[in-house]
């Protein structure tokens, strides 16, 4: 049977099932260790009477019980449901875009950012996006559902070429591929933000043995290099990941007469 139990924090303290259970398991092998009858005409357990005295209950943790004191808490849910319905409502344009594949990577990132929350919104869109059922506001359907498969991320492509410039932290010969951290930002980006420099990474693909050379001095010297790159992006729940197709390096012939430069400096230096 299962009835409402009122508790109070100062009287009542409250085990963990699990905690329960390992200290059964502990008490049931120290007994074993000790008693000295051969163990196939023994058993250690628990009396049958102390076991049907047993409560077992759930209860709000300490750390929330007290919003059940608080008079606003009604309101506060009541607040918070109306704003996620308008959240919804700004981001279905988007998802009706997400479904007809005319959604950017621009567009996307650039709407999340405006947002007072963008990872509360980044979280919301996917959860909308990967919704098969339509979903109502309780007035009207805000998102009529996809007819795909539910996913739990979403992939926007790049519509534009975006310089930035970035430390190349590692790259791996076999996939032309590169990852780098992003330093800095040479144009206004709508896919990034100051909160991106010295944080952000992205995973390039190269396309020529060039790109690939430029990428593994930078690399090797620890250059910030300048890049125009298509980026896209996949969006989950916890956060972004981003990828990106390198259309080329801005100035590539003087990088590359610098960075042979460097590195003759470099090996002369080493006889002197």
């Amino acid at each position: 049977m299962t009835e409402p139990l009122s508790t109070d924090a100062e009287l009542v303290r409250i085990v963990p099932v699990g905690h329960a259970i390992h200290l059964l398991k502990e008490a049931e092998s120290r007994l074993k260790s000790l008693h000295v009858q051969p163990r196939d005409v023994t058993i250690v357990g628990v009396r049958t009477e102390q076991l049907e005295a047993i409560d077992v209950v759930v209860a709000r943790k300490s750390s929330r019980q007290a919003r059940l004191d608080t008079d606003g808490l009604g309101e506060e849910t009541e607040i918070e449901r109306d704003a996620a319905k308008v959240l919804a409502r700004r981001l279905s344009p988007m998802l009706a875009q997400l479904n007809n594949k005319s959604l950017s990577t621009e567009q996307l990132c650039k709407a999340l950012s405006e947002e007072i929350d963008p990872s509360r919104a980044r979280a919301a869109f996917v959860a909308l996006a990967g919704s098969t059922e339509p979903i109502s506001d309780g007035t009207e359907i805000i998102y009529q559902g996809s007819n795909t498969l539910p996913k739990k991320s979403v992939q926007v492509a790049g519509a534009k070429v975006h310089r930035i410039i970035a430390n190349v932290c590692s790259f791996e010969w076999a996939a032309r591929r590169a990852d780098v951290r992003l330093t800095a930002l040479p144009e206004p980006s709508p896919i990034f933000t100051a909160k991106d420099l010295g944080v952000r990474m992205i995973n390039v693909s190269m396309h020529d043995d060039l790109s690939c050379w430029l990428s593994t001095q930078a690399m090797a010297f620890g250059e910030p290099i300048a890049m125009n790159l298509v980026i896209n992006a996949t969006l989950d729940a916890r956060g972004i990941i981003y990828n990106a197709k390198l259309v080329d390096f801005p100035d590539a012939g003087k990088t590359s007469e610098k960075f042979r430069a460097m590195f003759v400096d470099r090996i002369s230096s080493l006889f002197d």
